[in-house]
């Protein structure tokens, strides 16, 4: 965000000030009671433009002075922590003033990160969860970080997308089918074949079908293969009578909604990335068609799209 946005501004015309983000949280911080430890992060580019205003808070007398000519004075319980991935742009006066922790991929322990991710289960479903997780999805994610991605992610992006497909499995043949959606969504169509081979072979299960072993979901204790759409059921079919609705279930449409599933039923965030014409938008929006009480908002964005864009559809559409 820019740093008005960020600090503050002040009307030139009318000579009133607005406060920005950051001066909100502060005003936040300083009403709460000694004993309470706050902590104000900033995530993102450590860059002089504004950091550089934060120095007097950073010194021993932690006093932010506004361009209005207030003063905002910070008492020992509150920190503030800059989270931030190079300091290439941060002076000497900058650094200076803070500690500094380094975290490096070496420094992530997997099994935490699970481990604390199995604690938000129903504690009825955390002991066959973390057998599953033993047995099949650390070996899973070893073959997967081999793997060349679609989309460049990080460690933990990786271990998040294969754990938010399984969260709603009650039998080992759902975490099987969950793993290979959640950990291969970012490979390409062959290398997610072989990865779910593996996991079969892992499992001692067999797919519905083992020449093509992407092509079944779970359901319960078995292996169902996706329905075939027979050319003589659409032959014949004015498409251009249907509009957007023309949508013809064939197994990879089929694979891809089932990947889509687990995550529009948790109501959480994902990217569907493909080229140009590749049916991106027809296929979430026939996911979303078979679902009740759910409307889109479509924001196609560019370069210039900014947070005001976003914020400004979502009034329209809500």
């Amino acid at each position: 965000m820019p740093r008005e946005r960020l600090l503050g501004r002040m009307d030139l015309d009318t000579r009133e000030w607005f406060d920005g983000v950051l001066t909100d949280a502060a005003r936040k911080v300083v009403r709460e009671s000694p004993e309470v430890s706050c902590w104000i992060v900033c995530d993102g580019d450590v860059d002089p433009e504004w950091i550089e205003s934060l120095n007097s808070v950073l010194d021993d007398n932690h006093l932010l002075t506004l361009p209005n000519g207030e003063r905002i004075s910070f008492g020992p319980n509150v920190n503030f922590l800059f989270e931030t991935h190079d300091l290439k742009f941060a002076s000497p006066a900058t650094v200076s003033r803070m500690g500094m922790i380094f975290l490096s991929d070496e420094d992530l322990d997997v099994r935490r990160l699970v481990q604390r991710w199995l604690s938000t289960l129903p504690a009825e479903r955390q002991t066959s969860m973390a057998s599953w997780m033993d047995d099949l999805f650390y070996r899973a994610l070893e073959h997967v970080l081999h793997c060349e991605k679609i989309v460049d992610t990080t460690l933990v992006g990786t271990v998040m997308n294969g754990l938010s497909q399984v969260r709603d499995a009650t039998s080992k043949e759902e975490f099987v089918c969950g793993i290979i959606r959640g950990l291969g969504g970012n490979l390409s169509l062959q290398q997610r074949t072989v990865l779910a081979r593996e996991i079969f072979s892992w499992a001692k299960e067999k797919p519905a079908d083992s020449s093509s072993p992407l092509d079944c979901y779970a359901q319960g204790g078995s292996f169902i293969a996706f329905n075939r759409v027979d050319s003589g059921d659409i032959r014949g079919v004015d498409v251009s009578d249907l509009g957007d609705k023309a949508v013809v279930p064939t197994v990879s449409v089929q694979r891809t909604e089932a990947m889509m599933a687990s995550w529009i039923n948790n109501m959480e965030p994902f990217i569907l990335v493909g080229p140009e014409g590749c049916g991106k938008s027809m296929t979430i929006k026939h996911a979303f068609r078979q679902r009740r009480n759910i409307g889109i908002a479509m924001l196609h964005c560019n370069a210039q799209t900014t947070a005001d864009d976003v914020i400004r559809k979502i009034a329209q559409s809500c």
